[in-house]
């Protein structure tokens, strides 16, 4: 993972917080919210610290993760679909 203030210079993150593969990242509510392909979610409100959710629900693949009404949703394999309920 890597972070950019203008699109075209990046710096690598030190620690996403993720292991595997990251399929899918959103922006919502001063977040981001990101997955990956272990099942694993973090949070940041920076795009440069992250914070591992402690329970993302998956046990396999996110898909994607979006934003809207208020709330994040993520999907991933075998139909599996989860949905951020507040801090």
């Amino acid at each position: 993972m890597a972070h950019s203030t203008d699109g075209i210079n990046w710096v690598a993150v030190d620690d996403s917080a993720l292991e595997g593969n990251i399929h899918g990242i959103a922006w919502g509510d001063g977040r981001f919210v990101a997955g990956d392909a272990n099942g694993m979610m973090a949070h940041s409100m920076d795009g440069i610290t992250w914070t591992a959710v402690e329970d993302s629900t998956f046990t396999n693949i996110i898909r994607a993760i979006a934003w809207g009404n208020n709330r994040f949703v993520a999907v991933g394999v075998l139909g599996r679909i989860a949905y951020s309920i507040g801090d």
